[in-house]
């Protein structure tokens, strides 16, 4: 791993259980990170504008760029580090809203309009309620959420010792052009 990462503090939205905020947006600027293995009971969305993210999920790494996003169902032990200046946004999904969403970890393409709702949650100054078209919003963006598919963009790792080596290189700088 890179020495000149920080830890990155874990954000408490993913572990807010509250059935009146199905859906909780949050974003930030993160710079050389890694925020430890963890995991929370709302199942989470990622989305970079800027920036690559390596996210390990088990025996799975994903290298996610500004053309996809990944999902997280809730209860998945995961670490995610951020390369450089990555410009992140996050959903977290209340489980008493995640019927019909998928339930394992993997990237995909992010549409146009699934990013626009994803921006627009995260706009939303939510605290302990939210409004009528508010929640509106949230539901068509869960609905949006039970329509993705699977990208084949991760990295599987390995014991083996000469394969380990090539996966290391591979991760030590996912950033890279």
């Amino acid at each position: 791993m890179n020495s000149e990462y920080q830890t990155y503090r874990l954000v408490d939205f993913g572990f807010q259980i509250n059935s009146d905020l199905p859906v909780i947006g949050y974003s930030e600027m993160v710079t050389n990170s890694i925020c430890i293995s963890h995991s929370h009971p709302r199942a989470q969305l990622l989305y970079a504008t800027t920036g690559v993210m390596k996210v390990v999920v088990n025996n799975q790494i994903w290298v996610v760029n500004p053309l996809q996003g990944l999902w997280i169902p809730g209860g998945v032990e995961h670490q995610v580090s951020f390369q450089k200046n990555v410009k992140l946004y996050s959903v977290f999904i209340d489980p008493s809203f995640t019927d019909g969403l998928p339930k394992t970890t993997f990237s995909f393409g992010i549409s146009p309009f699934l990013k626009q709702l994803l921006f627009k949650i995260i706009s939303f100054n939510t605290v302990d309620t939210v409004s009528i078209s508010e929640k509106r919003i949230m539901m068509v963006f869960l609905d949006e959420v039970t329509l993705i598919q699977p990208s084949i963009t991760f990295l599987p790792t390995t014991n083996h010792v000469r394969l380990k080596n090539v996966v290391q290189l591979l991760l030590n700088d996912v950033a890279s052009k």
